[in-house]
């Protein structure tokens, strides 16, 4: 379990598109810049669970995807 990034919360969390390689990441959505912090790659369900388990977060019924 990590820690959460100072000021984010479950909300905060959305899906991307990669930049590079195709397929998607997950992670904080830092605003006005738009920038994710803590980023990894997202390839199922799986993963998206994983990130939410590591950070000790309920993961919400709907992530937006930006």
């Amino acid at each position: 379990v990590e820690e959460t990034p100072e000021g984010f919360r479950a909300e905060h969390v959305v899906i991307k598109r990669a930049l590079a390689g195709g397929g998607n990441v997950i992670g904080f959505l830092r605003t006005p810049t738009g920038k994710l912090e803590r980023e990894e790659l997202c390839r199922n369900d799986a993963d998206i669970q994983a990130f939410f388990d590591r950070y000790s977060l309920k993961r919400p019924d709907n992530i937006p995807y930006k």
